[in-house]
């Protein structure tokens, strides 16, 4: 009998615990189709913390998450099923945070397809791991370096990325600090504008991994083609060699009349001519431009070339009638070198070349094995001197600073070996048959000598 009661008593409990959770699930479920949606989000903090840094927001995708699922926390620590109220909570995107990564808006609307209007939204600031360590000073230093990033920047649209990298180096070289981190995400809405691809991108930049500014830039990508290193840096060289890729990429069209560019290479972006672009007419209209650069060399002006650099430098020739070509052309005269090849006033628009700037005067293939000199006017009024064998038809000199420059060539000289040559083409009369006249006298002269002690 005490075993049947124990069995019933048992029963009993089992059947009172079920009641009890049923109950409190009841309740649950009551206490969440109570709260409204707004009531919902409004359990987010204003302040969200998240395990991350500011400078990961717009470089991994994975860490990213961490931001929504900070958020999403709140919910489950609530108890809130969101999906069995037919609720859900819209993710942020990394497209959310383009203008502010610290503001943020958040939504909750309803599963149902159909409704697409938010049913609930709240503000909410977001507090990355670093953001304490922003200050004034970091602000102005990254405002200050970054100034002069224009609005629009030019990349080639033939390249493996569609530009990016050389857009985000373009950017880094116009910087020219690496305490300063630039991330990208680059082209976004793309289209197509005639001969070109214009792109919307958006940049940020970071010092010590805290974003300080981002920027909204356009990229222009125009058709390139790489010169190699071994043609001359002149236009008429460039466009010959360049013209049959000109037309099979315009196969459609009746190519003419192609020059290079000068002035603006796009109005309405402020892209001016940097050396590198030219344009062309398309069936009787100059309708098309391409980028005709090498790899490792900027073409500065016809017969000037410079190494690649972030510096921004123009060039012209200075004219034969000016005083710093009559005081240049007496220097150059001085050192024996009286045909002039040219003479180029450099200038340094912006960026640095004090570590050193190569520059690459190209003379023709003709003068290879001639001695160049290069005199440079520096800033100080003193000159430097270059003395270079022509090779390639090319010679290379690295200047620190740039103003006037002359480049002067010598002849070949007449070597040792050919003066040698023509000594020995002359008449039997020379120093050397007299040297051997005269051992052949003093030889006979001792063998009569001989002769005559042999008689006595």
């Amino acid at each position: 009998m005490k075993t049947k009661s124990n069995l019933k008593l048992l029963i009993v409990m089992s059947i009172l615990l079920l009641a009890m959770c049923i109950f409190n699930a009841n309740v649950v479920q009551a206490t969440e189709q109570t709260k409204t949606p707004q009531e919902i989000l409004n359990l987010v903090p204003d302040t969200v913390e998240v395990d991350m840094l500011e400078s990961e927001v717009f470089t991994d995708n994975q860490d990213f998450e961490k931001l929504n699922k900070s958020i999403t926390k709140t919910f489950t620590d609530n108890k809130i099923d969101l999906k069995a109220l037919n609720l859900q909570y819209t993710n942020l995107s990394v497209t959310d945070l383009y203008e502010n990564i610290h503001k943020a808006t958040i939504y909750l609307s309803s599963t149902d397809k159909n409704n697409y209007e938010p049913l609930a939204k709240k503000n909410i600031t977001i507090k990355y791991k670093n953001t304490s360590t922003y200050n004034e000073k970091d602000k102005n230093y990254v405002l200050e370096k970054t100034k002069n990033i224009p609005s629009a920047i030019a990349v080639s649209n033939n390249s493996a990325d569609y530009g990016e990298n050389e857009f985000q180096k373009n950017i880094e070289n116009i910087i020219n600090d690496k305490n300063i981190k630039v991330i990208i995400n680059y082209g976004a809405f793309g289209s197509t504008a005639g001969d070109i691809v214009v792109a919307n991108s958006f940049v940020a930049l970071y010092k010590n991994n805290v974003l300080y500014k981002t920027i909204g830039i356009t990229s222009l990508a125009f058709e390139t083609i790489i010169i190699p290193d071994n043609v001359q840096d002149t236009d008429e060289a460039y466009i010959n060699y360049a013209l049959p890729k000109i037309k099979e990429i315009w196969n459609n069209f009746e190519v003419s009349n192609v020059r290079r560019i000068t002035g603006k290479v796009d109005e309405e972006n402020n892209i001016t001519n940097n050396g590198t672009y030219y344009i062309m007419t398309l069936n009787g209209s100059d309708s098309a431009r391409v980028v005709l650069k090498k790899s490792n060399t900027k073409k500065i002006i016809d017969n000037v070339a410079i190494s690649n650099s972030s510096a921004t430098i123009n060039g012209t020739i200075i004219e034969k009638t000016s005083s710093i070509y009559a005081e240049m052309l007496s220097k150059v005269k001085e050192k024996g070198f009286n045909n002039i090849f040219n003479a180029y006033e450099l200038k340094l628009v912006n960026g640095n070349i004090s570590n050193g700037l190569t520059i690459t005067f190209s003379l023709g293939t003709e003068n290879n094995g001639k001695q160049a000199l290069i005199l440079h006017k520096k800033a100080n009024g003193s000159y430097e001197e270059f003395t270079e064998t022509v090779e390639n038809g090319k010679v290379n000199i690295k200047v620190t600073e740039l103003s006037p420059f002359m480049v002067a060539l010598k002849d070949k000289e007449t070597t040792t070996t050919n003066n040698n040559r023509k000594l020995d083409n002359e008449p039997k009369t020379g120093i050397a048959n007299y040297t051997f006249l005269a051992s052949m006298i003093t030889l006979i002269s001792l063998g009569g000598i001989v002769v005559l002690k042999l008689k006595k």
